[in-house]
């Protein structure tokens, strides 16, 4: 008689280690999926970015190539203390041409484009000029260190570059 109540005992103490197992496993097992959704979401945000800036450097890099004529495209010149891609159209009903500026300002990459008139270096007066938010950024860098060959740099908005070096083709007969 005295046996089955040390047996109950035992029982107990079995269900009780099983159910703190079972409970210390869902806690470990909750605190893996909030730690794996954490790294998760931080690696789609990071995607996010990398999607949206680099969209945004091969957008520059087809501009550059859309007016790849002879002396068309120029970095240099500040707007804002940021640096300025100057694209130049050719000429079109034989008196304008467009003149596009790609700079920073205001927590974005902006492109504003400028209705000219041959002859003249001032732009026509319009009341609508053309001016867009390309996408969001923290500063722009344009530079070019050799002759036809242009090194763009964006800044995200956490601070992180992103740089593209393109070729003009028509200056001097390189390829990029």
């Amino acid at each position: 008689m005295s046996s089955r109540p040390l047996r109950t005992r035992k029982h107990s103490a079995d269900s009780v280690f099983v159910l703190i197992l079972v409970c210390a496993f869902a806690i470990c097992s909750l605190f893996v999926i909030l730690f794996g959704a954490q790294v998760y979401s931080g690696v789609r945000a990071r995607s996010e970015e990398n999607d949206t800036v680099r969209s945004g450097l091969m957008y520059l890099r087809s501009k550059v190539h859309a007016y790849d004529k002879p002396g068309a495209v120029s970095a240099g010149g500040l707007y804002e203390d940021s640096d300025v891609l100057m694209l130049t159209g050719e000429p079109f009903w034989g008196i304008f041409y467009n003149v596009t500026y790609i700079f920073y300002r205001d927590g974005a990459l902006h492109e504003h484009v400028q209705l000219h008139v041959l002859g003249d270096d001032d732009p026509v007066d319009l009341n609508q000029v053309a001016s867009w938010h390309v996408l969001p950024a923290s500063g722009f860098r344009a530079a070019e260190p050799r002759p036809g060959v242009f090194e763009l740099t964006v800044y995200c908005p956490d601070g992180h570059p992103y740089a593209t070096t393109v070729t003009v083709r028509s200056d001097m007969g390189r390829a990029s």
